[in-house]
Formats: C-alpha cells, structure tokens, sequence
C-alpha cells in the first residue's frame, strides 16, 4: 500500500479520536480542529512513522503529538500547561441516559462529588484516569503517550483510583 493511501487509513481511522481528545483540554473548537490538523501535517511531514510503526504504534504516536501539541500550546499562552479540564471528561465518564428522575438526581449528585474529589488529584492523574477509562488505552500506550514506563502508569492510576476512593468515602 502506497504511503499516501496509509496516510488516508490512519487519518479516517483517528481524526475523530484525537480531535476529541484534543478539544476535551482546549478552551474551544476552532483550537481543537487547528491543533488536530497540525498532528496530522506532523505525520505527513513524518513518513518514516507509517513504514516504521504498526497500526498501535502510529496511534500511539498521534496520541503523544497531540498531547504535545496541547501543552505547546498553553506553554505559548502562558496558561499552567497544567490546567486540563477535567470536568467534561468526568462526566462523560459517568454519563447517565434521561430516565428515572430520582435515579437522574442521584447520579447528578454523585458526578458533583466526583468532580470534587477529581479537583485533589494531580494533573497526571486525571490524564492517565481518563486515557485509561474513557478512551480506554491500555497501559503500554498511556505509557508511550505520556512517556512514563508502563509499572510507573499502573502506580500512578493505582494510587490515583486510591485517593479518589478515601476522597469519596469521607464525604
């Protein structure tokens, strides 16, 4: 297969993924599809990466662009490159469908405790809690996106999950 079409496969296959990646941390859309383009551009003007990776490899490798990509980007807006926002994440995490009313307000109430408890946690934690549960990445490739070793990942959601879990359980 020719280098234009694997660019293709990849670009249909992931665009979705890592704008919405890219836009649950960024302040708007305009910023999300730039910063998506420009991951994309990267592997372009990156060939070697689609002759030298597997299919896990090169996702592995867009998700650490983006991720690059999105702290270059607070770095220039002299923002703390940690300030991710969460909040959307977690929700989406605990999402519930319209249904029963009390039911609704319980799980309303539990996200707002969730959310309280997700503001004790360091930045890291919350991107690997969400890289983990809500795009459900195996540890390898958390560790390759956030460059940390694999046993390094586990602790950190290990101890995360942990905090979160004596955070809940003294309210």
């Amino acid at each position: 297969m020719n280098s234009e079409r694997v660019f293709e496969k990849y670009y249909m296959d992931y665009k979705k993924n890592i704008y919405w990646y890219v836009r649950r941390r960024v302040s708007s859309d305009e910023i999300a599809q730039d910063i998506t383009a420009d991951v994309f551009v990267k592997l372009i003007e990156n060939d070697e990466v689609l002759s030298k990776r597997d299919c896990n490899g090169v996702k592995a490798w867009l998700f650490t662009v983006a991720r690059n990509m999105i702290i270059d980007f607070f770095r220039k807006k002299s923002t703390n490159v940690e300030k991710f926002d969460i909040d959307d994440e977690v929700l989406e995490l605990v999402a519930v469908e319209d249904g029963d009313h009390l039911a609704h307000e319980i799980k309303d109430e539990q996200k707002q405790l969730l959310l309280g408890a997700m503001d004790g946690l360091k930045p890291v934690e919350k991107e690997i809690l969400s890289l983990r549960f809500q795009e459900e990445y195996s540890f390898a490739e958390i560790a390759e996106i956030t460059g940390k070793k694999e046993g390094n990942v586990k602790m950190i959601l290990y101890r995360a999950l942990e905090k979160l879990n004596g955070m809940l359980t003294k309210k």
